[in-house]
């Protein structure tokens, strides 16, 4: 499902930017642009992500900032969700971040070398 989110960001980012220029690698650039918290409701936690807008000078901001809720809609409908259980259990918000950004960047499948 990452692979979906990765390889229509890379298409989009390709057509708005170009080859000859600088290449952003999206992959170490997660962190920037999505914010991953765990939340509460009732009796129990989920994990509550969404993409935000991120600084001009910032890797992929035109991208980001001119298509939140299409990236959202990706992030949220084709990420993959199997690690949700292990990743709620951890109620440090600095370390939940950390093995979210860690394993996305695993399942993550770079598509232009």
């Amino acid at each position: 499902m990452n692979k979906i989110i990765i390889a229509s960001l890379l298409v989009i980012h390709i057509s708005i930017f170009g080859f000859g220029q600088n290449q952003c690698d999206i992959i170490n650039n997660y962190e920037d642009f999505i914010s991953v918290e765990r939340a509460s409701y009732k009796d129990g936690f989920y994990l509550m992500k969404e993409v935000v807008e991120i600084e001009e000078e910032r890797c992929f901001s035109n991208l980001i900032n001119n298509n939140v809720l299409f990236v959202g809609y990706l992030l949220t409908h084709f990420s993959s969700q199997e690690n949700s259980s292990t990743l709620l259990e951890i109620t440090d918000s600095i370390t939940l971040r950390n093995n979210y950004f860690t394993d996305l960047k695993k399942k993550t499948v770079c598509l232009i070398p």
